[in-house]
């Protein structure tokens, strides 16, 4: 498998995934402090953070064993920073997420 020079576009895809993740997870807990859209804000903060455990599940794995492959090597798997930030921004987003969905059972 080859990789592309132009590491840009794994930046790009996990800079993206990043803020989708984020984004959606703040709109569920704005929206579910304000009461906008409550039930949705909760169903929102659960849904999504049973998807970014799903994502935090895959891409830590897979961040570690690209980076246990390439250890002896000058530099990482190009791939495992933006695994890791994917990962970061999973948790982030759970831990935001969370606060959304533990509202509804108040």
């Amino acid at each position: 498998m080859s990789l592309p020079d132009d590491r840009w576009q794994l930046w790009f895809v996990a800079l993206f995934v990043a803020g989708v993740q984020v984004s959606i997870a703040v709109v569920a807990i704005y929206s579910s402090i304000q009461n906008n859209l409550s039930d949705g804000a909760c169903i929102g903060g659960i849904f999504g953070t049973l998807v970014n455990m799903v994502i935090l599940v895959l891409a830590t794995p897979a961040a570690l064993v690209l980076a246990f492959r390439s250890r002896g090597r000058k530099e990482l798997h190009p791939w495992v920073a933006p695994l890791l930030l994917v990962t970061l921004s999973s948790v982030v987003a759970i831990l935001i997420g969370l606060q959304a969905g533990l509202r509804c059972t108040v």
